[in-house]
């Protein structure tokens, strides 16, 4: 059966959602995290991708165009950061859109290398 999937980019609207769900999903992230990032992907730094199933906020991940990774940086590689699917969602391809959705929108800014940070 085919998922009721879509990608969105963040906006503001969606930052409690965003909030809430990371407690849903048992994941921590620091005071502010989700006010920062999207501050960041005001200032054109990062876009902020959230993955929909049915109208219901299952996911995110982040496509840094400044990562702190010194090779990226110095080599203009943007780095696909912290691709999170909820546990009750997982094992469906999510993380795989999220990924596909950040490789995309860096092939359509001209970039022909994209990395990934772990850990």
């Amino acid at each position: 059966m085919a998922l009721n999937l879509s990608i969105q980019i963040c906006d503001e609207s969606h930052i409690s959602t965003l909030q809430q769900f990371v407690i849903d999903a048992r994941h921590s992230v620091e005071d502010r995290y989700f006010e920062t990032a999207y501050q960041e992907q005001l200032d054109k730094k990062r876009l902020i991708f959230l993955a929909f199933l049915d109208g219901r906020l299952v996911g995110y991940g982040h496509l840094n165009f400044f990562p702190q990774y010194a090779p990226f940086l110095r080599l203009n590689i943007p780095e696909i950061q912290d691709i999170v699917v909820h546990p009750n969602e997982r094992c469906q391809g999510i993380g795989g859109q999220l990924m596909k959705a950040c490789e995309v929108e860096a092939k359509s800014r001209s970039m022909t290398d994209i990395g990934i940070g772990v850990g």
